[in-house]
């Protein structure tokens, strides 16, 4: 939505984003210039599956704003779109944070992070223990100042 003098428009369709394909998790970068999804559109990476089926993992995407509206999305890299489920994403300033799990596994979710450097993603990392554990945890964000985490977890408590 658009906000105009402090009243917020009702919500309307990113077309240039959208597919006919499971799109979802969508981030905005503070700056309005970054938006990752996470989405299992045509390039998502196909897993074989116990039963012999074929599933469509989901992969993250990256789109930018380039003044007019938002560009194509384009997959991120191998590496970090994988066999397994990508969703969630989370970038403050070089470091994105993102879930995964294995294709309909989602009680093993952990989050991971990478950093961009030189134009380059680093190797994925999950996050250490305290956050990842032996229960699921989704859906990391930073605060602004980058100083505070905050998750979903099943954890007890």
């Amino acid at each position: 939505t658009k906000d105009k003098n402090d009243n917020w428009s009702f919500p309307s369709e990113v077309t240039e984003v959208n597919s006919e394909f499971d799109d979802q998790s969508p981030f905005v970068s503070r700056d309005g210039k970054i938006m990752l999804l996470s989405s299992n559109r045509d390039g998502s990476i196909e897993v074989q599956l116990e039963n012999g089926k074929i599933g469509i993992s989901r992969d993250l995407y990256i789109s930018e704003w380039n003044g007019k509206g938002w560009n194509q999305p384009e997959a991120l890299p191998l590496g970090i779109n994988t066999e397994e489920i990508e969703e969630n994403p989370h970038l403050l300033g070089d470091t994105l944070l993102f879930t995964r799990y294995p294709f309909g596994k989602p009680n093993l979710a952990k989050i991971y992070f990478t950093q961009l450097k030189n134009g380059n993603w680093s190797k994925v990392k999950p996050l250490p223990s305290p956050i990842n554990d032996n229960y699921a945890t989704i859906a990391a964000a930073f605060n602004d100042e980058g100083t505070i985490l905050f998750f979903s977890s099943n954890r007890p408590g």
